[in-house]
């Protein structure tokens, strides 16, 4: 079994965002353009992913076109605010995935450096599959 980082995951290069209206609420609808690092295909009915956004910061992010034949994409977000990072990399994380657990088990301070990703993901499903027997 290898160790995992974020480096192992997907990535998406922003190439153009753009805000749109603002509801009451005060979230505002993003539009991003831009590429991912290898090809990603929304699962199903699932149309929703997260997107890493710097250090300790994430976006629920929707699909609005994805290319079959390219890697490029649009994609939808619905935020409050969302900082500049055009040109940037974020990394992309499936729906199965928390970020926060992300960060928890590469967080170094933490002592647990290159958690083995796949083991935390299997004890979540194990975590998951008991609640769903004890309800």
């Amino acid at each position: 079994m290898s160790r995992k980082t974020l480096k192992d995951f997907p990535t998406f290069r922003l190439s153009r965002l753009s805000g749109g209206e603002t509801d009451p609420d005060g979230f505002t609808t993003f539009e991003l353009e831009g590429e991912f690092d290898r090809f990603i295909k929304p699962v199903r009915e699932i149309t929703w992913f997260w997107l890493l956004i710097g250090e300790r910061e994430a976006v629920c992010a929707q699909w609005k076109f994805f290319a079959d034949d390219t890697r490029a994409a649009t994609l939808v977000v619905y935020a409050k605010e969302l900082p500049e990072r055009v040109g940037k990399t974020l990394h992309y994380l499936s729906p199965g995935w928390e970020p926060v657990n992300v960060w928890m088990v590469l967080d170094e301070q933490l002592g647990v450096g290159a958690c083995v990703l796949s083991s935390c993901r299997r004890r979540r499903r194990k975590i998951r599959s008991k609640r769903r027997l004890n309800s």
